[in-house]
């Protein structure tokens, strides 16, 4: 293994994306699938992973049982190298980080915001949830990857939401809002290759709020490739768009 000078191991490649472990972290190594579960603090977090887990294998056709499920050899990470191009066509790296219930440096878990391409346009269709172009903002909650019937599966656990009016940037501040999904199937456990970058969510409400719902604003201001990549509609077309949902 290759390391970099972070202190971080650099893990194999998988779809251009590179995942990494800190150095001496007891989470970082292999154990069982039990024993991330019972890593998990919040219960009802714990049995969304389980379910979501084995609703997910099934999905890809790996036939197993519970028993043999939370018997599989897992590996948990702390992150993700994902190689994207910027704004001025030159090939860079972002790092999204997955602390799952670890401290940051003595701070807060760090639990960070991903693009999740969750649909692909078929040719002369409207691509899913309008500005957002087939994809959605989802938390990263867990990374880790099972050996299941001899292979290996690489899974990322996350919070998912739901966009506001279908994608649509609202008229004032043309900017997308998303709300968390229902509690009961809103989180899911996904592919690690449907992730394609870092994506910046701002709360609408403090945490200290109380708010049962919460909602957040898709930042565009981030910088010139979230512009071009997300916010792809005109003027015109926004207008024109915004008037047909209100008729």
């Amino acid at each position: 293994m290759n390391t970099t000078g972070s202190g971080e191991t650099n893990l194999p490649t998988i779809k251009g994306l590179k995942f990494v472990s800190v150095q001496g972290s007891t989470i970082s190594k292999s154990n069982t699938f039990a024993a991330v579960l019972a890593s998990v603090e919040d219960v009802y977090l714990r049995r969304e992973l389980q379910r979501t887990t084995n609703s997910f294998l099934v999905s890809r056709r790996v036939e197993t049982n519970l028993e043999a499920l939370i018997c599989c050899t897992a590996r948990v990470y702390h992150g993700i190298q994902i190689p994207v191009t910027n704004m001025h066509g030159d090939q860079v790296v972002q790092t999204v980080r997955c602390t799952g219930e670890q401290r940051w440096h003595g701070q807060d878990t760090r639990n960070d915001w991903v693009w999740v391409q969750t649909s692909r346009p078929r040719e002369g269709q409207e691509p899913a949830y309008k500005a957002l172009r087939g994809r959605a903002p989802y938390r990263l909650l867990k990374l880790f990857n099972l050996q299941v019937l001899g292979g290996l599966v690489w899974c990322a656990f996350v919070q998912t939401t739901i966009p506001r009016v279908g994608g649509m940037p609202e008229s004032a501040s043309r900017m997308v809002r998303v709300t968390e999904a229902t509690k009961w199937g809103g989180d899911a456990v996904i592919s690690e290759g449907n992730i394609t970058s870092a994506a910046h969510l701002i709360p609408e409400e403090p945490s200290t709020s109380g708010t049962t719902r919460k909602a957040w604003i898709v930042n565009r201001h981030i910088d010139l490739t979230t512009w071009n990549e997300v916010y792809y509609m005109t003027e015109d077309e926004l207008d024109h768009t915004a008037a047909g949902i209100r008729r």
